[in-house]
């Protein structure tokens, strides 16, 4: 079956899928691989039965279009268009080589006569050397990048590309989001001023010395807590992230100054994303397609940070202006 792939930036290319089926799609498994992020992993297959050709819709998310309309399964004939997301495949006229009918004499005078031989160069003529093969055009950068060919079988393969855009090397791992470390940092400074209070209750006077004591403690121990959480953030291990999710959680039912912080904090810890993120796989060879592109999607990092640290300024400046009203 022959298909002609065209593009939303308008490069098109040919290709031949052998066999009677082909399976469509953005996983590198597929036999034609499109790095297009509307189209699923296994969006389609393309099959030749007794009917002809067709196409079936394999549970693609945003579905099959055959000239336009949706469909579900649907008899392809030469010139129909089928779009995969923002991909558009054109079904070509198969190439069939033009069989040449001979007569049964035509066949005995092939068999018996000679074969012609060339005319020879005239005298003195140079020897006419045989042409090199014209090479076949190379596929431009851009069709590189959205068609590629079905990868062999290997095991353990890396994985270097699903939609255009590099995975990171095992050497790297998978990048930390803005805003973990934003949560890291906020924890890290928690636990020194936790560190600090505790220690500077037990040098005030005018307090009893097992209150001293128990102020001293009660701020070391929120800041082994804080370090803790901390450092659990920054390593991205998957207990920090149950751990923040409790206490965001605690946050919602404590004080209402800290509510909006906390259920920002919980919503963002809950994405898919950030659940792959604290999964314990930092080696991107150990993710699938789909996963990699939800780990590499960095659009919602600065306005989730935005949103915490907003938040938290926030509660700490109306909780100043509670205690300072509080004091008059």
């Amino acid at each position: 079956m022959r298909l002609e792939v065209r593009y939303s930036t308008g490069a098109r290319h040919q290709v031949q899928l052998p066999g009677p089926l082909a399976v469509l799609g953005r996983d590198p498994s597929c036999d034609l691989v499109l790095n297009d992020v509307k189209c699923s992993r296994r969006h389609a297959v393309v099959e030749v039965g007794p009917q002809g050709l067709s196409v079936r819709d394999t549970g693609s998310a945003n579905g099959v279009f055959v000239n336009g309309k949706k469909v579900e399964r649907r008899r392809l004939q030469t010139g129909d268009t089928i779009r995969l997301g923002d991909v558009i495949l054109k079904v070509l006229e198969e190439e069939v080589a033009g069989t040449v009918v001979m007569a049964p004499e035509d066949l005995f005078d092939l068999e018996t006569s000679p074969a012609p031989r060339p005319p020879a160069p005239p005298m003195g003529a140079p020897l006419a050397t045989p042409s090199p093969p014209s090479p076949k055009p190379a596929m431009s950068a851009v069709e590189q990048a959205f068609v590629t060919p079905r990868p062999p079988p290997t095991a353990g393969r890396p994985m270097t590309e699903t939609d255009g855009r590099p995975v990171p090397s095992s050497r790297d791992g998978i990048p930390r989001p803005l805003t973990v470390s934003v949560l890291a940092g906020l924890w890290a400074l928690a636990s020194v001023a936790s560190a600090a209070a505790g220690l500077g209750a037990a040098a005030l006077g005018g307090m009893p010395g097992l209150a001293r004591a128990g102020a001293a403690l009660a701020g070391l121990l929120g800041a082994a807590l804080s370090a803790a959480i901390a450092f659990g953030l920054w390593r991205r291990a998957p207990w920090a992230r149950v751990l923040q999710m409790g206490l965001a959680g605690l946050g919602l039912l404590g004080c209402p100054l800290t509510t909006l912080a906390a259920a920002t904090t919980l919503v963002y810890l809950l994405r898919r994303e950030v659940r792959l993120q604290f999964s314990g796989r930092k080696d991107p060879r150990g993710l699938t397609a789909d996963e990699a592109a939800a780990v590499r999607d960095t659009s919602a990092e600065a306005a989730f940070t935005f949103a915490i640290l907003a938040t938290l300024l926030l509660g700490a400046g109306l909780s100043a202006l509670a205690a300072w009203l509080l004091g008059r």
